[in-house]
């Protein structure tokens, strides 16, 4: 076993440990204008696969080193510790990265557990710094006279202990806080401080890299297509209609939920109705303001009472990354289908694929 081998594989280990949650992190934040979600997901995804690589050539070259520890308890269980860690990050990520709607309960539990482990493992990091800094001989910061010297030392202190502890509690009290609160990103979320811990909060996905822009005096929304009589519909119009409210939870095919969330819109049946549809006009295409997203859907998925075109989200009108003025709500079908910034419905004889289904091949139907 080379010592020198051991070495290299560590810190190629710290390495893509900080890459995974420096692209995690920017993933996490995704629609900041200057960010693509697109590319930063492809590149979090080619570092895992990196990663795992890594751990499998890592594999015998520790056990090696593990062997030479003997009874050194300590790093035995520091060992254990990061390939445990290693296996339920990548483990849960794969859940996410699978992205099928009949593991729902998995995939919740999966980012749940991704979140936190990635939470605890900033504290590891940063007390492996505190570690190096102070001199502590885990896998050799100085010139070790010999492995034997470095593996009778003692792994940590009762102080070093007390500091690591007190890091990761800290650490997962923080991300709590921003994970439920989060008032400085008000511009890129909706759900208010009043009840986070029992609702939960928006993931702010685009696809594009600036959200559309809303002026209430020019803006119209558009229907056409197959139908007797095209609507073209300007924003003052649609506010006069009769509206509707409903409360129902929303889910995300990546995993997370808001539960309790109060939509307030028109029922997109309504519409319909106002257009009549011709008969060979049996689905319905609606466009984003984005230029880029689309949604497809048929007449009957959409003539429920509860499937909205909202304007109101817990009683406040939408915010531009919410899809202002108006987005629409279908409570029986994952967020993906909920399209956003909409400004075009298209009634048409064929059902085409919509953005997520054409490029990642996504459930056409989207139901929960």
């Amino acid at each position: 076993m080379s010592f020198k081998k051991v070495k290299m594989i560590h810190h190629l280990h710290v390495l893509f440990v900080c890459l995974l949650l420096f692209t995690g992190i920017l993933l996490y934040f995704a629609g900041i204008p200057w960010i693509s979600k697109m590319l930063m997901r492809n590149i979090h995804l080619g570092i895992a696969v990196g990663y795992i690589v890594l751990l499998l050539y890592s594999l015998l070259p520790v056990y090696q080193y593990k062997k030479k520890l003997g009874k050194s308890a300590g790093k035995q269980w520091h060992i254990l510790f990061i390939y445990l860690f290693s296996l339920l990050w990548l483990l849960s990520g794969f859940i996410l990265w699978i992205n099928h709607p009949a593991i729902l309960d998995y995939r919740i539990i999966a980012l749940q557990l991704h979140d936190w482990i990635s939470v605890v493992i900033i504290p590891w990091v940063l007390i492996h710094v505190y570690w190096k800094k102070r001199g502590v001989p885990f896998i050799g910061r100085h010139r070790i006279k010999g492995i034997e010297q470095a593996l009778s030392e003692r792994l940590l202190t009762r102080r070093e202990w007390l500091v690591l502890a007190t890091g990761t509690g800290l650490s997962m009290v923080i991300a709590a806080s921003l994970k439920w609160f989060k008032p400085f990103l008000e511009p890129w979320e909706t759900v208010r401080a009043v009840g986070m811990a029992r609702k939960g909060y928006f993931r702010i996905y685009t696809v594009t890299s600036k959200n559309p822009s809303f002026d209430p005096k020019s803006w119209k929304l558009t229907l056409d297509g197959l139908v007797d009589s095209p609507q073209q519909f300007y924003y003052s119009d649609l506010t006069a209609m009769e509206w509707r409210t409903i409360t129902r939870d929303f889910h995300c095919v990546t995993g997370w939920s808001v539960f309790n969330v109060t939509w307030s819109g028109i029922p997109f049946v309504s519409l319909i109705n106002i257009a009549q549809p011709k008969q060979e006009g049996r689905f319905v295409k609606i466009y984003s303001a984005d230029g880029v997203y689309t949604e497809t859907y048929t007449i009957e998925q959409l003539a429920n009472q509860d499937v909205l075109l909202a304007f109101q989200l817990d009683d406040q009108p939408l915010i531009q990354s919410q899809g202002a003025p108006c987005r629409l709500i279908h409570p029986k079908m994952y967020g993906y289908k909920s399209i956003k910034w909409v400004n075009r419905i298209e009634i048409t004889s064929e059902r085409g694929k919509g953005y997520w289904e054409a490029l990642e091949n996504y459930d056409l139907d989207g139901y929960i």
